[in-house]
């Protein structure tokens, strides 16, 4: 099986219903979280979307997503999940089991999944899968094999939860912090490169981060008292803590599981 082949083409199907605004319709709308479902183009049914807000950044809301350890934690759908293989760096190879409904009238089903992990400019990150078969999961009479059509979660940092003034003083001030904070040059810059790395991530500007780096040679004025440095240590604490929303989308059984400001 052509994995890298059938990753980029779920993955391009996955950021096309994302980038679809047309023909949805919302079947519900409840605590931050809205539904919608449109007909699917491709097979006979429908395709949903949920939406929502989430307090956090992309990077940890995604294993949530996935990986087995956090994946039990929180969908109470599945009866058993785990990863059976591990393609590479970035794509998977899940099996879930489902519950029983109904009092057995619905019997459970068994998913045999490629979970893609794709990053995007701008902090975006996306899971994409789809259903295969894989050899460390043959079809038994235990389960009924289920099927997934291109289904996945897509996390977008929502870009204008600061002012942009405020967006862009927040890299400057942690910098400054840094510095003021650490001595070593070689550990400063260390420090300082791991934030810059953090906030592109996160979506800020390339042009903001440059012009806050050739303004690096900090240094704290005379005027600038004890008492005053760790006001201002606490209230870049209180921005710096501050959970950076993201926008959680997924599609096919697309559900927008949102993190909220």
């Amino acid at each position: 099986m052509d994995y890298q082949k059938l990753a980029d083409d779920v993955s391009q199907k996955i950021l096309t219903y994302y980038q679809d605004s047309s023909g949805w319709k919302v079947v519900k709308s409840t605590k931050g979280i809205t539904v919608s479902w449109k007909p699917s183009n491709e097979y006979s049914g429908n395709v949903y979307r949920g939406e929502g807000i989430i307090e956090e950044v992309p990077e940890k809301v995604i294993p949530y997503m996935y990986l087995a350890e956090y994946r039990r934690k929180w969908d109470k759908a599945v009866k058993s999940y785990s990863l059976v293989d591990r393609i590479d760096q970035n794509t998977v190879v899940s099996h879930a089991i489902t519950h029983t409904y109904g009092f057995g009238i619905i019997s459970s089903r068994e998913f045999v999944d490629m979970v893609h992990i794709r990053k995007y400019d701008g902090g975006v990150i996306s899971t994409n899968s789809i259903s295969i078969e894989h050899e460390k999961c043959p079809i038994t009479s235990s389960h009924i094999r289920g099927f997934n059509n291109p289904c996945g979660y897509i996390c977008s940092p929502l870009p204008d939860f600061h002012p942009i003034g405020i967006k862009n003083a927040i890299p400057s001030g942690q910098m400054t912090r840094v510095s003021r904070i650490v001595s070593d040059p070689i550990k400063r810059e260390e420090q300082q490169e791991a934030l810059r790395s953090k906030f592109r991530a996160r979506g800020y500007p390339s042009d903001t981060l440059s012009d806050q780096r050739r303004r690096e040679t900090w240094h704290i004025p005379s005027w600038w008292s004890s008492s005053s440095q760790n006001w201002g240590a606490c209230f870049l604490d209180r921005w710096w803590k501050q959970p950076y929303p993201a926008m959680l989308s997924i599609s096919s059984l697309m559900f927008k599981r949102g993190l909220k400001s």
